[in-house]
């Protein structure tokens, strides 16, 4: 199945698209938005704690995608520089010149219509949580915030109009050592993504 990937542009969307090519799949074209970081709070206590946050984030994405870079050649990339521009009126057309069969989503904005037209039951989203437990965004923080690890994980669903409320296709978990910080499970959860949807 010839495969488009939508996605943002941190090392840890690169690693993915780098893991399904790994896995055999064909996928010649990924659409890619840029997502800024948000700003730094004002409070020194709170500026200090995002910096740790976001800090401790990137070393866990060097530790475990270590090689991810950039998107893989020969894969053409579109890139958005707007948050949401994925959904951009071209972007139907120039996944159907691909001939593409299936999309997979994967840390992008909310996929919306005409993507969703075009595509109807063909698009599959990636989601960092388990739904329908956690849905929305900070799926995989705030289990840790409430104290329910078991909720930690990754959900493989269909996309439809709404937030996270396709038919729930498949729940994977990570192997989580005591060792293991938070942002190393987030890891390891995009890790286990590849496997669920490569089965």
């Amino acid at each position: 199945m010839r495969l488009a990937v939508l996605t943002s542009d941190q090392r840890r969307h690169h690693w993915f698209v780098h893991a399904l090519f790994q896995r055999g799949h064909s996928v010649p074209i990924v659409v890619s938005e840029t997502k800024a970081l948000p700003s730094a709070p004002d409070r020194d206590e709170d500026g200090r704690l995002f910096n740790d946050h976001f800090s401790s984030l990137a070393r866990a994405e060097e530790k475990f995608f270590p090689e991810a870079n950039d998107f893989p050649d020969p894969v053409e990339q579109i890139i958005k520089k707007d948050w949401g521009g994925i959904n951009d009126t071209s972007v139907p057309e120039t996944l159907e010149k691909h001939k593409i069969e299936g999309i997979a989503v994967f840390g992008s904005s909310l996929i919306r219509d005409p993507i969703l037209k075009a595509f109807p039951r063909r698009i599959l989203n990636i989601h960092q949580g388990l739904s329908p437990y956690y849905r929305g965004s900070g799926t995989n923080f705030w289990p840790f915030f409430n104290r329910e690890l078991e909720y930690v994980g990754v959900t493989l669903h269909h996309i439809d109009a709404g937030i996270d409320s396709g038919e729930i296709l498949a729940h994977a978990r990570p192997d989580i050592s005591p060792e293991d910080g938070q942002h190393d499970i987030g890891c390891k959860t995009i890790i286990a993504s590849v496997d669920l949807i490569s089965h």
